[in-house]
């Protein structure tokens, strides 16, 4: 996410204003209403915090849904084209950036998490102290992350908010390491760990038809059990690429 915010000190939204907002509005809507019901159906079924991935999910809907509900400021100020109050300044949009941080590091562990389980299912999972260690390390991570920004963010009435860098050097080393921590290492790491993952269940289909191949159709059953887990592991073939694929697409946008 670029770190330089600044808003417009215009008097009236223009229509392209409008319609940006409107469009933006819809997507936190949307997201807020997705993001609800997944961290109310998992709060209420405290087994399934035993599970590595629904934990990790429970933390991804938590980071998402407070990462819409801070950007609500910058959709106000888009519609009224008024700047940013101080307040919002210095505590919003670091916020709103803390949030997003945490969101895409969440989505690294989550991968980290499919890839043991479907590479080395013969491994112990993670342990629920050791996923709490991480889960903690991602936080504090996103919150070392904006305290720069914190620190250098300035309100005026005539610009808006904006950042107050004492050198232009720090400002582009600034940048440059947000933009790695919340979208370069990321997409890295989750289009390695998702190419495992697909090339391991590649693998592992050809098998299936090799074998589906021997068995002939004498034995419904083991075809029907082997035809399943083709289907399964199709399935999370798609799932992952998707996942790599709108990380990288709806992200891009914000750096």
């Amino acid at each position: 996410m670029d770190s330089s915010n600044t808003s417009n000190n215009t008097n009236n939204a223009v229509p392209a204003d409008y319609i940006q907002g409107t469009i933006l509005t819809l997507a936190v809507i949307l997201g807020v209403l997705g993001n609800i019901p997944v961290i109310v159906s998992i709060g209420q079924q405290r087994r399934l915090l035993k599970n590595n991935h629904y934990y990790l999910i429970l933390h991804l809907a938590i980071c998402d849904l407070f990462f819409l509900l801070f950007f609500t400021p910058s959709i106000y100020s888009i519609f009224t084209a008024n700047p940013s109050k101080t307040f919002l300044c210095r505590i919003w949009l670091p916020t709103h950036t803390m949030f997003f941080t945490a969101g895409a590091n969440f989505l690294v562990l989550i991968s980290l998490c499919r890839y043991r389980a479907i590479v080395h299912p013969l491994k112990p999972a993670v342990s629920g102290k050791a996923l709490k260690a991480l889960s903690t390390f991602v936080y504090v991570l996103a919150i070392i992350c904006v305290v720069p920004q914190m620190l250098v963010l300035r309100f005026d009435e005539a610009f808006g908010c904006y950042e107050e860098w004492t050198m232009e050097s720090l400002n582009i080393t600034y940048t440059i390491f947000l933009t790695s921590v919340q979208y370069s290492i990321p997409v890295v790491f989750l289009s390695i760990m998702y190419f495992t993952i697909c090339r391991k269940l590649l693998t592992h289909n050809n098998k299936l038809r090799l074998m589906n191949a021997q068995i002939g159709q004498g034995n419904t059953r083991r075809l029907t059990l082997f035809q399943r887990l083709t289907f399964r592991n199709a399935k999370t073939f798609y799932v992952s690429f998707i996942i790599v694929i709108c990380f990288v697409v709806s992200a891009c946008p914000a750096q």
